[in-house]
């Protein structure tokens, strides 16, 4: 759930990982109040994110374009894939509003996102 505060409104998660290997990023996320998702990878230098509408399974923006498959019942499943830029990555997983991951909140909306790993 997203606070009443201007900003990004995200959860993330840190693994160790190996420089130079390729590796993909996997999580499933659903629709609540909000319908968008901003998802980024972050490892050194390498930096992939996309926002993606969790209705759809659509890709709004960003600089990949990540697998998405309908596992059904609202929720999809996310891979992307990348070659690690140093020994640590990292996931962000924002919801986001009008295509944005910085908005206000307002307290109470956000999305449901589960079964978040780096392979």
């Amino acid at each position: 759930v997203e606070l009443a505060v201007s900003g990004g409104h995200d959860a993330h998660c840190t693994a160790t990982v190996v420089n130079g290997v390729s590796y993909t990023a996997i999580l499933d996320l659903k629709s609540a109040e909000r319908t968008q998702a901003f998802v980024e990878t972050i490892s050194g230098a390498t930096d992939n994110y996309a926002t993606m509408n969790l209705s759809t399974g659509a890709k709004l923006s960003g600089n990949i374009t990540p697998a998405m498959t309908n596992l059904g019942g609202g929720w999809w499943r996310m891979s992307i894939a990348f070659v690690a830029g140093s020994t640590t990555a990292k996931i962000f997983i924002f919801p986001a509003n009008g295509g944005s991951f910085s908005y206000l909140g307002d307290g109470s909306s956000g999305i449901y996102v589960d079964n978040v790993g780096i392979y």
